[in-house]
């Protein structure tokens, strides 16, 4: 993920285009035969980079609707709260979304 959005982060001139950038790859979404349409992301903590202003909260709700959304992770949960490395600055709010943890 981070290559991709940095590649598209690129073509942008303005801070309000990152955003852009980023919903263009929540775009691209495979399909399985059991698990329906999904996307897998790594790498994807470059989406807590403030300068993005990203709203990744939201993001992540309206794509996962209808759609798996799948993190490879270095986090952790706590409760209902998704932690990047540990990290309460770098946190997201899981609360009435559906996940599953593994480890």
């Amino acid at each position: 993920m981070g290559k991709e959005l940095s590649s598209a982060i690129k073509e942008q001139e303005e801070p309000s285009g990152y955003s852009s950038a980023c919903k263009l790859i929540f775009k691209q979404t495979y399909q399985d035969e059991i698990v329906g349409p999904y996307l897998a992301l790594s790498n994807w903590s470059i989406l807590f980079e403030p300068d993005l202003k990203l709203d990744l909260r939201s993001i992540i709700e309206s794509f996962s609707i209808n759609k798996c959304l799948i993190l490879l992770s270095d986090g952790s949960i706590k409760g209902s709260r998704y932690l990047l490395m540990d990290d309460n600055r770098f946190t997201l709010n899981l609360q009435g979304l559906s996940f599953i943890e593994l480890k």
